[in-house]
């Protein structure tokens, strides 16, 4: 015989049981959402470090470059430009020399990073080189040879 308490009691376990069951649904759609966010969050910052890696590896390479083309051919073409023996424009040239073998270097995964978030990638990579132009001309001031890298 079923008496009115278990009735009761079997509609309060059921509504119970429902309530659980959408409680449940409730946290799992936010642990979705979360896991989602999450995710998005953990593939920029791979993107973010992918590109801070690629910018400072043409960094230390145009570096490089630029010390290299300094030791064997700027300075010689910087005097002879100075005496009229040279046109300035050689000099010129070798910055797209470097451009051309830090492009080469770099390669082209390098470069479609780069090209992702910046629209002159050409024009990065120059002003980049220019840059270390600068600061191997600073370090020699200064008396200091630029690391053999």
């Amino acid at each position: 015989m079923t008496t009115i308490w278990d009735s009761v009691s079997n509609e309060v376990l059921g509504m119970a049981v429902q309530i659980i069951i959408l409680l449940l649904g409730l946290l799992f759609s936010w642990l979705v959402v979360q896991i989602g966010n999450a995710q998005k969050a953990l593939k920029e910052k791979s993107k973010n470090e992918l590109l801070n890696m690629t910018i400072d590896r043409a960094s230390h390479l145009a570096f490089t470059i630029v010390t290299n083309i300094e030791e064997t051919t700027a300075k010689y073409l910087r005097e002879a430009v100075k005496d009229g023996k040279v046109s300035r424009e050689e000099l010129v040239e070798l910055s797209y020399n470097a451009l051309g073998e830090l492009k080469n270097t770099l390669g082209e995964d390098a470069l479609s990073t780069l090209a992702l978030y910046m629209s002159d990638v050409e024009g990065y990579l120059l002003s980049l080189i220019e840059t270390k132009v600068a600061d191997v001309k600073f370090m020699r001031q200064l008396g200091v040879e630029p690391p053999n890298v």
